[in-house]
């Protein structure tokens, strides 16, 4: 199934064609994928509802929302991309004579005064990007499920009339009304979990940065990296069982299975 679905993947970087706009340093390519093509992405969502909303003022509350979805849906795609490359700054490798290279690139020291003055950039990139969007996310929907929990008895009787009307039961309709509501602004990321798992998507992005964070922190293919790796994929296949925060049983199935899959290859490696 995973080679058939292969033809779909897309290789951003194959794409943009970096390599074409001329002799670019190591450095020069991390900074147009790290910085410029997000900031063109979002700059082009901008101009998208700038444009919107001067044509239709009237429109400029849907305007911004979808602004805002598009934003989320630009963040959600680039994120594992400047992941990779911001861990790859401090990844470095140890030769004979007690010489540091970079990873990615073996004609880079890491012992430079150049080369330590990026890795300072793409540890705030990290901190700021890659740990504070998932902690952002979570901080969000946990501050709408507070809100929705603060408000039931509002809604209570709305939940009632809908209950009625669907034939459902009260606690159906709620998390109906829940997820029409949210889902103006965030439905990119919340359609597919139950409401009071909203923010499982940053949840899932924190597991996904621990394992690309691992490769710099354990060392690749080290024991320790294998061992966290083990534990951090048993943990996340236990949540999933447990919680099952999708709202389709089939996806919470697949999810399961492709978490059993990832512990596995762990393992038995």
């Amino acid at each position: 199934m995973f080679n058939i679905l292969s033809a779909l993947a897309v290789n951003i970087k194959s794409l943009l064609a970096i390599d074409c706009l001329g002799d670019l340093s190591f450095y020069q390519e991390w900074t147009i994928r790290v910085f410029v093509i997000p900031l063109l992405l979002v700059g082009i969502a901008a101009l998208r509802f700038a444009y919107v909303r001067h044509k239709h003022p009237e429109a400029a509350e849907d305007a911004a929302g979808s602004f805002r979805s598009n934003v989320f849906v630009i963040i959600f795609l680039v994120y594992p991309g400047v992941c990779n490359e911001a861990f790859s700054m401090l990844n470095c490798r140890s030769l004979d004579g007690g010489v540091q290279v970079l990873r990615m690139d073996y004609r880079i020291e890491c012992t430079t005064t150049t080369h330590s003055a990026w890795q300072g950039v793409a540890a705030v990139l990290i901190v700021l990007f890659s740990v504070g969007i998932p902690v952002y996310m979570v901080v969000l929907m946990m501050r709408r499920i507070s809100e929705y929990s603060a408000r039931d008895d509002s809604d209570r009787f709305v939940a009632r009339r809908v209950a009625d009307e669907l034939k459902i039961d009260d606690k159906q309709a709620m998390e109906a009304i829940r997820d029409v509501s949210t889902g103006r602004e965030y439905s990119f990321l919340v359609n597919a979990y139950k409401s009071r798992y909203f923010y499982w998507e940053g949840v899932d992005m924190v597991r996904k940065l621990m394992l690309v964070g691992m490769l710099v922190i354990a060392g690749r293919g080290s024991a320790a990296q294998l061992f966290l790796a083990v534990c951090l994929s048993c943990t996340a296949l236990a949540l999933q069982v447990t919680l099952q925060p999708y709202k389709h049983w089939e996806d919470n199935v697949f999810k399961a299975l492709v978490e059993v899959h990832i512990f596995l290859v762990m393992a038995v490696s």
